[in-house]
């Protein structure tokens, strides 16, 4: 995206996967989404997000990288998004989450509408910046475990 907007002389809408994911979820005004991918090591990259009446999310829990065990007690009645929840099914236990099915069937379309929704909230301009200053923000610098980690993990 940085060397298309750079390209193009086009500001950037700064979004993580974490939100397109919830946004991509379908939900409606008041519903909560949590966001779990898997991010291999026996952690999830995790955050939840609320849909506001004016269809943006309001951060719930910020965006982070944990172990399956450290999923927020609060996180229930929600709709649980992304491939952690499949990889980690211990991080459901004793939560009510709702439609668990969307973990292994992610719609695209309803991606790419929340991408657009996104977009829209983004009015003249505010909010965007430019090529120059999107940077990747890294929840995990760590991206592989050492050897010696790998085989106190086997042990």
């Amino acid at each position: 995206v940085k060397g298309m907007a750079l390209a193009l002389d086009r500001p950037c809408i700064p979004i993580s996967s974490l939100e397109l994911l919830a946004r991509g979820a379908g939900v409606h005004p008041g519903d909560a989404i949590a966001v779990a991918i898997d991010a291999r090591m026996s952690e999830l990259y995790f955050a939840a997000y609320r849909c506001t009446s004016t269809d943006s999310l309001e951060c719930l829990e910020e965006p982070r990288v944990c172990p399956p065990h450290e999923v927020p007690a609060s996180i229930a009645s929600i709709t649980a998004v992304g491939t952690g929840w499949q990889a980690y099914p211990q991080a459901m236990d004793g939560r009510a989450l709702r439609r668990p099915e969307i973990v292994q069937d992610l719609d695209l379309p309803n991606i790419a509408a929340g991408l657009a929704a996104a977009a829209h909230g983004f009015d003249r301009g505010r909010g965007l910046i430019s090529a120059a200053e999107l940077e990747p923000v890294y929840l995990r610098n760590q991206i592989a475990l050492t050897l010696e980690e790998q085989r106190k993990a086997r042990s």
